[in-house]
């Protein structure tokens, strides 16, 4: 999330338009973020193999979080942003 704000203002600097510049950043990053999520609950993923139920739920729980997390990211915060910022001031 860190480096798609960070890539959001770049571009917000060089394209002008808010939403363009979420869009070529989310066109730049989108790729990243999910191949940094597969790693990660791929991971947590080999604890659901384990034996003990905690270290199962343990497992599951970061999976599944990592998933929202990453939809959230891709998705709603770009969403949420770009209404808040029609309701809000001009570019």
């Amino acid at each position: 999330m860190i480096h798609l704000g960070h890539r959001v203002r770049h571009f917000h600097r060089r394209a002008g338009g808010f939403w363009e510049a979420w869009r070529q950043a989310l066109m730049q990053m989108w790729a990243p973020i999910l191949a940094s999520m597969l790693i990660v609950t791929s991971g947590f993923a080999l604890f659901l193999l384990s034996n003990f139920p905690p270290t199962q739920r343990l497992g599951g729980l970061v999976c599944i979080g990592a998933a929202i997390t990453d939809l959230v990211v891709l998705v709603m915060l770009p969403a949420m942003i770009t209404v808040g910022r029609r309701e809000g001031a001009s570019d």
